[in-house]
């Protein structure tokens, strides 16, 4: 019992250091994206008054959050009460971020070790982790700067809403999985990868039959969603911009010909390079249905081809976690075996 307590806390220490941790990063990270600023088609305002062009308009979560704050913070003496409505709801959606990695990645590490004398394996695991992450957001939002980037206040939230979903579908915890699935779907469309995940990661475990009713159930939540979205904003479409139905821009001209040169050069820092070290363990990763969930990523790099500008690294954030995971997962399954032979290597 003595060993137990104190087992439980040195853990309790190592969480209140990692949310201190996030605490100051956060307050980095929301100072430096707040600055780019925002683009002024689809800036906080604009899409708190329901005036932005789509499909930014159609990314209404955080702008109806900012609305119900908005008469709430009388004005505020030497600041912005806009600047101060973005700040709260930036700074609370990269904190909340890193906590749900680091819950996410506690709770998988947890299944995957979970022996008691494994404690201190997972704490060194986690931190890894949490060192990977931090680092490599900053590639996708704030560096480098070869295009002209701005501040979106649904980007942030979207990855926390796909990380949920992804931990929920890795457990087997569908309630936790449809909140995410439909509130994240109120904040960005991407959600619909979210159903290929579940299907990636549980397509051999679970029945058949019971996968494509919840992929069924997906579709018709996410088109629900998006239908009404589109009717509610249906006056926005800037034919120049939206190009395809008012849904999502063509990119195909800007990735192939335009910025062509930029993105290869560019393109090989998503994930902050963590890619090549996945490369690397890539075959010591234990756990199947991860595995097979990261091939999410070559899926989403494929699809954002045609709506998505491939020189803004912002929109691959939402498979950084993935990333981190398949990562550390490798180096856990190479750190914890007792020996290796230099054909293991």
């Amino acid at each position: 019992m003595v060993f137990w307590t104190r087992n439980w806390m040195k853990t309790r220490i190592h969480m209140i250091g990692m949310l201190a941790a996030s605490f100051l990063y956060s307050l980095f990270f929301t100072v430096n994206h707040l600055a780019l600023g925002d683009w002024a088609p689809a800036s906080l305002r604009r899409l708190m008054d329901g005036t932005a062009i789509t499909p930014m308009q159609y990314q209404v979560l955080v702008p109806w959050m900012a609305r119900i704050m908005d008469p709430l913070l009388p004005a505020l003496p030497n600041i912005n009460h806009l600047n101060a409505i973005e700040f709260i709801l930036e700074f609370g959606a990269v904190f909340g971020l890193l906590a749900v990695f680091l819950w996410g990645t506690y709770c998988l590490l947890g299944d995957a070790y979970p022996e008691e004398d494994k404690r201190l394996f997972r704490l060194i695991m986690l931190w890894l982790a949490f060192l990977f992450f931090t680092i490599a957001l900053p590639f996708h939002y704030l560096t480098p700067r070869i295009l002209l980037k701005a501040f979106y206040p649904y980007d942030i939230p979207a990855v926390v809403f796909f990380m949920i979903g992804c931990v929920a579908a890795l457990r087997g915890q569908m309630l936790l999985f449809y909140t995410a699935f439909i509130v994240g779907t109120v904040n960005r469309e991407t959600t619909c990868f979210l159903t290929v995940f579940l299907l990636l990661v549980a397509w051999r475990t679970r029945p058949k039959k019971a996968l494509l009713f919840h992929a069924v159930a997906q579709a018709i939540l996410w088109l629900g969603i998006k239908a009404w979205l589109f009717h509610l904003y249906a006056r926005n479409t800037d034919p120049a911009y939206c190009t395809v139905g008012g849904l999502f821009k063509n990119s195909v001209y800007a990735n192939t010909q335009l910025y062509f040169l930029a993105i290869w050069a560019l393109l090989p820092s998503v994930y902050g390079f963590l890619w090549i070290p996945l490369l690397l363990v890539w075959r010591h990763i234990r756990s199947d249905s991860l595995k097979r969930g990261i091939w999410l990523v070559p899926i989403f790099h494929v699809a954002m081809f045609v709506p998505g500008e491939l020189l803004e690294l912002r929109i691959y954030a939402e498979m950084l976690p993935l990333v981190v995971w398949g990562v550390v997962f490798g180096l856990a399954a190479l750190l914890s075996k007792p020996q290796l032979s230099p054909q293991q290597i």
